[in-house]
């Protein structure tokens, strides 16, 4: 087969990704079984959380600055929702949990909720209340809007700090239906959200530190657009 062209989308354009060259390699060999769960996949099991076909070597493994909790809601079809995509690539730096199965929070005052609301601060202003170090979990919410309300209900979440991403256009091919362009896929929030800890927390230059969190992401968006070309 060709080989694929990688095209980044607008508000991506500055990505320094790891090279696409096993993942090609997958593609062109098809379908095949999860070494967890030994379901057929292609490019990763949703399920299991593992890239399929290749060795953890031959693709991206990233450490974040801080742990990522993800409340996955249960109506969320896994092989649609991006979270796994973080999981796979920031393995250490990353928790998934499906509701109702939520995280435990150890101290409020060291935990942070990414989710706007009229509550919610930007990580900009939360600079000036926290350091490095003094923040150790953070968590977000994988599912629709709708659902999201329910899973805010839990108990965990009142009195945590809430913050909100500075405003970003989606490159999701499947856009929450009715909703503006601003409502990001859920690996989307978490890229924009260490770029931003990155700039305002760490107080340091960003150089792509965690930009192949994006990676497959970037790799399904071509290979949407260039079926849609064809």
């Amino acid at each position: 087969m060709s080989k694929l062209r990688v095209i980044l989308p607008e508000q991506f354009k500055h990505l320094k990704l790891y090279s696409y060259e096993p993942l090609v390699e997958v593609r062109d060999k098809g379908r095949q079984l999860c070494h967890g769960c030994k379901a057929s996949r292609k490019y990763y099991c949703y399920q299991c959380n593992l890239i399929v076909g290749l060795s953890p070597n031959q693709t991206p493994n990233i450490s974040l600055p801080v742990h990522i909790d993800i409340i996955k809601h249960y109506g969320e079809k896994a092989s649609k929702s991006t979270t796994s995509h973080a999981r796979i690539f920031a393995p250490h730096s990353t928790s998934i949990f499906h509701y109702p199965d939520m995280p435990i929070v150890k101290d409020k005052n060291k935990a942070i909720l990414v989710y706007p609301s009229k509550e919610s601060c930007t990580i900009e202003a939360l600079s000036s209340k926290i350091n490095h170090g003094q923040l150790d979990q953070v968590i977000f919410i994988d599912s629709t809007w709708n659902q999201a309300t329910t899973i805010l209900q839990n108990e965990i979440f009142s009195d945590i700090t809430k913050v909100q991403l500075s405003t970003a256009e989606t490159c999701y091919w499947r856009p929450q239906v009715k909703q503006p362009s601003t409502y990001l896929a859920t690996i989307e929030a978490i890229y924009y959200f260490c770029v931003e800890y990155h700039k305002y927390i760490l107080k340091s230059d960003y150089h792509g530190e965690y930009d192949n969190l994006l990676y497959m992401y970037i790799f399904q968006y071509n290979l949407v657009h260039q079926k849609d070309a064809t």
